[in-house]
């Protein structure tokens, strides 16, 4: 491994940025001169003009310098906009400038012609100011001040042709002189003048008040010893430190405002024949004119040097400024982010942590403190084309686990900051974002989403998914075995497209419209077709799926094929409501009646619908309940009644039945409980049919045969009798003719005997007469109940 990088992480700064020197806080607009500010800038260029005039040069007929021009183009370049706006204005300087050199002692003629020239200057070095500007110009950037520059060097070449030609036509003098001394006393007005107008609003903040007045003072003492009676050292320079000093200390319109102090200062010492630039005058070594361009020039300098200057340091202090607040904004945001944030630099081709915020420990689980120096890769388990991408300083993103915990997550965004850092290694920034619990959260939803699909798959029931326009998104196996239709076939196209449930569209566009709907499904049956044609019953129950804002989403489609649940259904209710003689009775769990049959209403003349929820037991003849069941109590009655059932069935038995006139009527039941498949509502099922008839055709054939078997007895017992009689009569009379058979005559004893015979016979028939009648009731009773069964 690598050495551990000992740098430690930079240290937040200050929530408060302090001031910065010479930084324009806050650059106000430059303001429009209205109708009060151009009358009183009007009358300025008018007082300044006939100073200028009054003071210049003895061997020169132009002014050595000339602030009207400043005046006249801060006028032109504030003024609002507008062509006739500025035709009045440029005449307004026609006629104060003319007035002014009338003033000054000129004729009207070349009044004229100056007047018109500074007119001319000042619209020609404004107009340059305000191109490219949407409001007001200003100087602000050292492009304005280039802008200024060319407003110059215009303004005084329009001034320089116009003042020499009209020197040279009216008055004979020189086109050169008087070109050379205007455009240096006018270029040099515009630079010193309008740079303090353009500045006027800008605010800044000064860390050092006390300072301003010693810089003054040291510059107007500089000045006084430069331009002092006699004085002719080459001192020129000292000033200008000083206005170098105001340009890296104060703000731009501090050095305008000094840069005007000191053109005024100068030139009037120098008009007075003062300083290095008049020192020769009396020698005879120069004139006044050129002094006085020496002097202007000497200004230009000087407002080159300082003006640009002031402008730079202060657009890099209002950037250091900005850097300074962004960093604040960026050190904010790295250490109050809900996001990880890592700084890591490469160190022997390992990235290691710099810096983190408390997010990033919270992220990877390690304490704040001992995160600098630690490797990444001992944070993360990142990948091997990680080490590739570094290499090529390719930006990264991925998810990764923690190093210690392969069950976490944790987005990665790792990107390059800097190409080289402040240790000869790149700077890259690593956001770390713990999505734990969302991939836990989307591996449940993923197991869901194959639990439903899997769901839907093995469910046997049409299943049907749309959106909201009614077109399928998702079918599941089933519609394919049920109907023949595969997936592939049916997504994309309208539900009412299909022959599966065109009938369900009203309900589908009821669904989505409806805002208030209780959530309960539609439930429709309906006829779909399958794909070889066959068509199919189907019950559809239809719901929708609502979105986090509780707006329809989807719509799904249930459908369970009861084509043969109906036709059984329908056979079922035939056989219900058909004219037999068997009672079939539904009863539930509690013993309430729930199936009446036509043939429990045909035995009991009882109405089916009236008889639904009244008690089973009800039916039963009370005292035949109570004898059997022992109790009186219907619920009683009823547990005791179904206790054998179990899951099977009790035997056949009779029981009397109360039919609607209270006649009883004897009824063989069976009571079976129901299979699990049935619906749960029916708990038991009777099955009565009436023998009321049967039973009292078996009790008189049971009468019959116990009276045949008593004459079958009597015949018996008389046949001994008759036996024994015979029996005892012949030994008698045996007897009694073997003793007195000498006695009698034979004539008397055939006859007694022939008497005996006949009683005997007598007694026979009468037992067969008996039995002979009981044979032929059993027969005819046998005979009805054959034909009653």
């Amino acid at each position: 491994m690598a050495t551990t990088v000992t740098t430690a992480p930079a240290a937040a700064p200050a929530t408060t940025a302090a001031p910065v020197v010479g930084t324009v806080a806050a650059t106000a607009a430059t303001p429009r001169v209205g109708l009060r500010g151009s009358l009183l800038l009007l009358a300025a260029i008018y007082a300044a003009a006939v100073l200028s005039v009054a003071t210049r040069p003895g061997d020169n007929p132009v002014a050595g310098w000339w602030p009207a021009a400043g005046l006249a183009v801060i006028l032109i370049a504030l003024g609002r906009p507008g062509l006739q706006r500025l035709l009045l204005t440029a005449a307004g300087i026609v006629v104060v400038t003319g007035l002014a050199n009338v003033t000054g002692g000129r004729d009207w003629g070349i009044s004229t012609a100056f007047g018109l020239a500074n007119a001319a200057e000042a619209v020609v070095a404004g107009l340059v100011l305000r191109a490219r500007h949407e409001g007001p110009p200003a100087l602000v950037t050292l492009h304005d001040f280039v802008r200024l520059i060319v407003a110059a060097v215009a303004g005084g070449v329009v001034i320089a042709l116009g003042a020499g030609l009209a020197v040279l036509t009216l008055a004979d003098g020189s086109l050169v002189e008087t070109a050379r001394s205007t455009f240096s006393s006018h270029s040099a007005a515009i630079l010193v003048l309008v740079p303090l107008a353009l500045t006027w609003r800008a605010r800044a903040h000064r860390d050092r008040p006390g300072e301003l007045p010693i810089q003054v003072t040291a510059l107007a003492l500089s000045v006084a010893l430069v331009f002092m009676p006699a004085q002719e050292l080459a001192l020129t320079f000292v000033p200008l430190t000083f206005l170098v000093w105001a340009a890296l200390r104060f703000d731009v319109r501090v050095v305008a405002a000094e840069l005007v102090a000191f053109a005024t200062a100068t030139t009037y010492l120098n008009a007075l024949g003062w300083g290095p630039f008049a020192a020769e005058i009396d020698a005879g070594h120069t004139t006044q004119a050129t002094a006085a361009a020496l002097c202007q020039l000497y200004l230009v300098c000087a407002s080159l040097l300082t003006v640009p200057l002031a402008l730079v340091l202060a657009e890099r202090n209002h950037l250091v400024a900005q850097v300074t607040a962004e960093e604040v904004v960026f050190r904010r945001n790295f250490t109050d982010s809900l996001l990880g944030q890592l700084l890591l630099r490469i160190d022997h081709g390992v990235l290691r942590v710099v810096d983190a915020n408390d997010t990033a420990a919270e992220v990877v689980r390690r304490p704040a403190g001992s995160l600098v120096g630690t490797p990444l890769e001992d944070l993360l388990a990142t990948p091997a084309e990680l080490g590739v991408r570094l290499v090529s300083g390719q930006s990264w993103r991925g998810r990764v686990s923690l190093r210690d915990d392969d069950a976490s997550r944790v987005e990665v965004a790792l990107s390059r900051l800097s190409h080289i850092g402040d240790g000869g290694s790149p700077v890259w920034s690593a956001q770390l974002l713990d999505v734990s619990a969302e991939h836990v959260a989307r591996q449940g939803l993923e197991a869901a989403e194959r639990l439903t699909s899997a769901t839907l798959d093995t469910t046997a029931a049409v299943i049907l998914v749309t959106d909201r326009e009614g077109r399928i998104v998702r079918a599941n196996q089933a519609t394919t075995d049920l109907t023949g239709w595969r997936e592939e076939d049916l997504l994309g196209r309208k539900v009412s497209e299909t022959t599966l449930a065109a009938s369900a569209t009203p309900d589908l566009e009821a669904l989505f419209v409806w805002p208030n709907r209780s959530g309960q499904p539609v439930v429709r049956e309906g006829e779909a077709t399958t794909r070889d044609g066959k068509k199919l019953r189907i019950l559809w129950s239809n719901n929708m799926v609502r979105d986090e804002q509780d707006l329809p989403a989807y719509a799904v489609l249930t459908g369970i094929d009861v084509t043969t649940e109906r036709a059984s259904s329908g056979l079922v209710s035939h056989l219900m409501r058909a004219a037999i003689t068997t009672a079939i009775i539904g009863v539930d769990q509690d013993g309430l009646i729930t199936v009446f049959n036509a043939g429990a209403e045909l035995m009991l003349d009882q109405d089916a619908t009236r008889q639904i929820g009244h008690r089973f037991v009800d039916l039963l003849d009370p005292d035949q309940v109570a004898e059997r069941l022992g109790s009186r109590d219907p619920d009683q009655a009823f547990d005791a009644l179904v206790r054998g059932v179990g899951g099977g069935e009790l035997p056949a038995r009779d029981w009397l039945w109360v039919a609607r006139d209270g006649s009883r009527r004897i009824v063989s039941m069976t009571l079976s409980a129901t299979e699990a498949s049935v619906n749960t509502q029916v708990g038991f099922l009777c099955v009565g049919r009436d023998v009321t008839e049967q039973r009292q055709g078996q009790d008189m054939l049971v009468q019959a045969l116990e009276k045949e078997r008593t004459a079958v007895e009597r015949l018996r017992a008389l046949d001994e009798a008759k036996n024994e009689f015979a029996s005892s009569l012949l030994d008698r009379e045996t007897g009694s003719i073997s003793g007195a058979e000498n006695k009698m005559s034979p004539e008397s004893s055939n006859h007694r005997v022939g008497s005996e015979s006949s009683q005997a016979n007598s007694l026979s028939s009468s037992a067969g007469a008996s039995a002979d009648e009981a044979t032929m009731s059993a027969a005819s009773f046998r005979a009805a109940t054959c034909r009653a069964a």
